[in-house]
């Protein structure tokens, strides 16, 4: 008797592990039932940017090519190549970005994050506050076929009254209205000094690009001098301009916004012709 009663607990248990998935088979082969997928929010801001060349450099490009098959018969000598070589690179170095900016109204960290893609136009942006001031609100408007230099010049207005200063630092060129790619500082404005007069700006712009023989290093600053008399209330003296011969850097310290103005005056200016 007890010889039976063994032998049914050894078939069941060995059976046990068959029958136990087929009574679970049908609660775990229905599949469960995948979330929707969560709709993307719509970025705020929008950047794209169009490559403007100078018409003649398709010509100049074509010429080097015909120039450098020649140099390789042993046609043309390479002073003739590198003559033609210096003529494509300055075309190049014309060749401009323009930017169109989107804005639906949103932060300041919201349009840097946009502007750090791969494919978009870049701008770096040192924040030398608090974290806090990335979250600076920005309205709705939009900018159309502009360079980096108007959109800093907004931007830069933009975050004034909240008490923000946005100032180009530098970039892929010195100049922002030419630059690709650029990098802007961003700090708390004090409204007063101690002593209560305006608080102090500095820049140092670079001149070798915009200093030639009708357009000297006098005629520059007389012209920043002018823009800075504009306004009456401006004390004159209170301007300091100061160039460096060797870097050809232009020294500007004064109240605000003496820097600002004269960076615009010097971007205003026509360049060295080649």
């Amino acid at each position: 008797m007890h010889f039976r009663h063994l032998t049914r607990f050894i078939v069941f248990t060995l059976l046990a592990p068959l029958v136990t998935p087929s009574l679970t088979r049908g609660a775990s082969a229905e599949p469960a039932k995948a979330e929707p997928p969560k709709p993307q929010a719509k970025p705020r801001f929008q950047l794209s940017r169009v490559s403007v060349m100078p018409p003649e450099i398709a010509v100049e490009v074509q010429k080097l090519k015909r120039i450098r098959e020649l140099a390789d018969k042993k046609l043309v000598s390479p002073d003739e190549v590198a003559l033609q070589a210096s003529i494509v690179e300055n075309l190049e170095r014309r060749i401009t970005d323009l930017i169109t900016l989107r804005s639906e109204g949103g932060t300041l960290g919201e349009l840097v994050n946009v502007t750090s893609g791969n494919d978009s136009p870049s701008l770096t942006l040192i924040n030398a506050g608090e974290p806090s001031d990335l979250e600076a609100k920005l309205p709705p408007f939009t900018l159309q076929r502009v360079h980096w230099g108007t959109i800093i010049d907004v931007l830069s207005k933009l975050l004034a009254s909240q008490g923000l200063e946005l100032s180009f630092s530098g970039g892929d060129s010195a100049n922002p209205a030419e630059a690709k790619s650029v990098i802007c500082v961003l700090r708390r404005i004090a409204a007063q000094a101690d002593n209560g007069s305006p608080q102090s700006t500095f820049a140092a712009i670079r001149l070798s690009e915009y200093i030639f023989r009708d357009q000297t290093v006098d005629t520059i600053t007389e012209t920043i001098l002018d823009a800075w008399k504009m306004d009456p209330k401006r004390d004159v003296s209170a301007l300091q301009l100061r160039f460096n011969p060797t870097t050809k850097i232009l020294l500007v310290s004064g109240p605000n916004p003496a820097a600002a103005i004269a960076r615009e005056v010097v971007e205003s200016l026509p360049k060295k012709p080649f």
